[in-house]
């Protein structure tokens, strides 16, 4: 199993970018080095124990886990990352131990969002099949304080169906129900409004049992909702709600932190500073506008198209863009030092209609390249020579359409005053240069991920590349 950190990450933003305080979201993981926030049973329980405490009647719960699932003698468990085989009763963490912690609780609505069922680590191997029990699908029914006004609800939505297992997705980076649960959760389940847990569970059953024909592997998800009431999940906001407090960080350092944060696609413009120093707070803000505060004082300004907020020099608008925009294909040469139409990838970019090809001669490209429509991105020569690089920085990103990059290298530099960063040239699952919305595919052909940063992000780059060599 190698996706179940990258899952909960993705979730626990998905929900802060919704505008649940962050605060309120607790994301527990094995690739973390905070001891505080692994997944380890004790935290677990920590964490089950604090929504009990700090519940107030009216509110919601929502419990996702990915990891292991098992049943033995006739018990559930679930399996943190400190389970131990020769300890099992000691470290494993029972059902009826999570209905035990959670008891009491004065929410009026609690959801478990359960990808469970991947394989059994215990039996010796860690592809031994571990398919959804009975006994795990309708186990996790913790008794709640009862509402005063209405019938409390218990609800479970599992990544496969009894008899079933739960499969990962290589090519996205994250197991299969984790995948279409955040876009759901965006409003894709029900055209950009209120997300309900019916809306909710029907969308992601539907596109995860449809990712299961194309991969041949049978995986459907199953609502388990014995009181029988909807849940309003949640309504999202136009654009992410933010909450950032910053102290002479770099610009690089702010955009990097809140993209991970928050899910968001966010770029610097041609010749912005990624070493500009940014101070500021701001509690639960849409993110345009706590950008717009945060690089305010150095002149710059920002701008979203499609779904990408760009930081640029106030006044720079995009000389790029010509008045009217291209409609038909075209095959542009780009050079960054020598004969080409254009001097800059993303000068090419703006001046090409979908289904073009831009080919871009040896040199290095010090800019972030966003990609809004189908185009080819080729190097005229070998990778190596062809280099696009950023510092602190996404280099490429493509945002609701699919692309095809051939013959080049993404390079991501670690910020001045990066410590201990460790040798460049990763391999390209560690590496993130690269960030790739829910509905593009970036198809690579010879082409070369690295990066010299300090923390890794797998999923930022696994998800949605396709390596086609």
């Amino acid at each position: 199993m190698k996706y179940a950190a990258a899952d909960a990450n993705e979730v626990g933003a998905a929900f802060r970018a919704s505008g649940v305080a962050p605060r309120n979201v607790v994301v527990l993981t094995s690739d973390t080095a905070q001891a505080d926030r692994q997944g380890t049973r004790a935290n677990f329980l920590r964490a089950l124990s604090g929504v009990r405490e700090r519940a107030v009647a009216g509110d919601k719960v929502v419990v996702f886990f990915a990891g292991h699932g098992i049943a033995k003698e006739g018990q559930q468990y679930l399996l943190p990352s400190d389970t131990q085989a020769d300890l099992f009763e000691e470290t494993a963490l029972a059902v009826r131990t999570v209905n035990k912690a959670l008891e009491g609780t004065q929410a009026a609505e609690l959801l478990f969002l359960l990808d469970a069922c991947r394989n059994d680590p215990t039996a010796g191997r860690g592809d031994n099949d571990a398919a959804l029990t009975d006994g795990l699908a309708r186990g996790l029914r913790p008794i709640l304080a009862k509402p005063v006004d209405r019938p409390a609800v218990v609800a479970t939505l599992l990544a496969c169906d009894v008899g079933q297992r739960a499969y990962e997705d290589p090519e996205a980076g994250h197991g299969a129900f984790t995948v279409y649960l955040p876009p759901a959760r965006g409003g894709q389940a029900t055209a950009g409004g209120p997300v309900k847990l019916s809306a909710l569970a029907s969308y992601v059953n539907k596109e995860v049992t449809a990712w299961g024909g194309r991969s041949r592997k049978e995986q459907r998800p199953r609502l388990e909702n014995p009181d029988g009431g909807d849940m309003l999940i949640l309504t999202p906001p136009p654009e992410p709600l933010v909450s950032v407090a910053f102290v002479n960080h770099t610009l690089a350092q702010v955009v990097d932190l809140v993209s991970q944060q928050y899910g968001a696609a966010i770029v610097l413009g041609k010749g912005v500073d990624p070493t500009l120093s940014v101070t500021g707070r701001l509690e639960n803000q849409p993110l345009g506008t706590v950008l717009k505060v945060l690089v305010a004082a150095h002149d710059r300004t920002v701008r979203k198209q499609a779904g990408v907020f760009l930081i640029e020099s106030a006044g720079a608008g995009d000389p790029a863009r010509p008045d009217q925009p291209p409609t038909g294909p075209a095959d542009l040469p780009v050079a960054a030092d020598g004969p080409g139409d254009c001097r800059a990838i993303m000068e090419a970019v703006n001046r090409v209609g979908p289904g073009s090809t831009i080919r871009i001669k040896a040199g290095v490209y010090r800019e972030s390249v966003v990609l809004q429509k189908p185009v080819s991105l080729v190097g005229d020569g070998d990778r190596e020579q062809v280099v696009m690089e950023q510092v602190g920085q996404t280099v490429l990103t493509v945002s609701g359409e699919s692309v095809t990059i051939r013959r080049l290298t993404l390079r991501q530099l670690a910020p001045p005053g990066d410590p201990a960063p460790p040798a460049e040239g990763t391999d390209w699952r560690a590496a993130y240069p690269t960030r790739v919305s829910s509905q593009a595919v970036v198809t690579a052909t010879d082409c070369r991920f690295t990066t010299n940063r300090r923390v890794y992000h797998a999923s930022q780059v696994k998800k949605g590349v396709r390596h086609a060599n």
